[in-house]
Formats: structure tokens, sequence, C-alpha cells
């Protein structure tokens, strides 16, 4: 999984992170290294979907836990960062995708200047047969993170990525409502 943070707390980052994980029940997460300041890149024993589903149910619990992350986003596949490698793995993820579902692609960038973003999102959504695209709030997205030569993708449920901040302003909100 990749987990965005602050990059001048990198070690209360870390503590983060590794507190949240033994939470949801991962005793040992291992920090691989990570090219890109402000990018952790975790590798845990359990499935990262679930993971973020329970982090993502304890931040809107209590928002103020989480200081020094942003992002978590667990990734599914790994692979080069070639147009050619990201469509195969963009045609097994829309396979995923119920004709009825609505869907986005997201992609984010990182040491990679192969293409324009608007390029990449045209070259891989043109292999997803499905009709339903709604890029406000989607059933799945098809998230494409790119460090340098190599890409990870998932295809994602909504409370399958957690955005700290968004979380807590959702719940700013809700809470001045009352």
């Amino acid at each position: 999984m990749l987990v965005t943070f602050d990059s001048m707390s990198h070690r209360e980052a870390r503590a983060e992170v590794t507190d949240a994980l033994r939470e949801v029940g991962e005793a040992h997460p291992l920090f691989l290294p990570s090219a890109v300041g402000g990018v952790f890149m975790v590798k845990i024993d359990k499935d990262p979907k679930e993971a973020v589903r329970k982090l993502n149910a304890f931040c809107r619990a209590d928002p103020p836990r989480f200081q020094y992350t942003y992002h978590w986003i667990p990734i599914e596949r790994w692979c080069p960062s070639t147009i050619d490698e990201m469509v195969g793995v963009v045609r097994e993820f829309a396979e995923r995708i119920k004709p009825d579902e609505s869907w986005r692609m997201e992609i984010h960038k990182r040491f990679y200047r192969a293409f324009h973003t608007d390029e990449l999102i045209e070259k891989l959504a043109q292999h997803v047969d499905r009709p339903k695209v709604d890029l406000k709030n989607p059933q799945k997205t098809i998230r494409v993170e790119i460090i340098g030569s190599e890409a990870g993708l998932s295809l994602l449920g909504p409370e399958e990525h957690l955005s700290v901040n968004k979380v807590k302003a959702e719940t700013l909100a809700k809470a001045e409502r009352y």
C-alpha cells in the first residue's frame, strides 16, 4: 500500500502508520524504500483493501487520530509503467466492473514524464468497456499510482481508499449542521 504523509514529520508519520495498522490487525508492516519524499511504500500481510476499509471507519469515528498521514491507497498490482503493461492490468480490472456500475479512473504520477495525465487517462480508459462514467461519486475507481518506472494499480470501492483531509472536512461539515 502507499501512504502519503507530511514529509516534514517523517518519524511521526511512520509511527502513525505503524500504530494504525496494528489497530487493524497488522502486527509487522514492512516499510519498503521509497524514492519519493512524503510517500511510504508499506507491505502488509493482511488484505490492504480490508485494512483501509477499517482505517476509514476509524478515521470517521476519530478524525484527529490521523495527524500526519493524508492518503492510504491499497495497491493490488505492480507493473512496469509502460502503456502496454498498464493497459493489460486495466483490462483485467475492467472485467471486474459490472456493466451497470459507475466508474472513473484516477492517476497520480511521480517521476514520470512519458505522458501527460490527460493523455494517460485517454490511453488507459479506452480499454474500459463500461458505459457509466461518474467522475464525482463512482461505484468503482481504477486507481493508477505511477512512481518512475513502476505503476501500482487498484480497483477500489468508495471505502477502500482513505483521504484523511476529505474525511475531516466531511466530519466538520456534518458537525456544523447540528
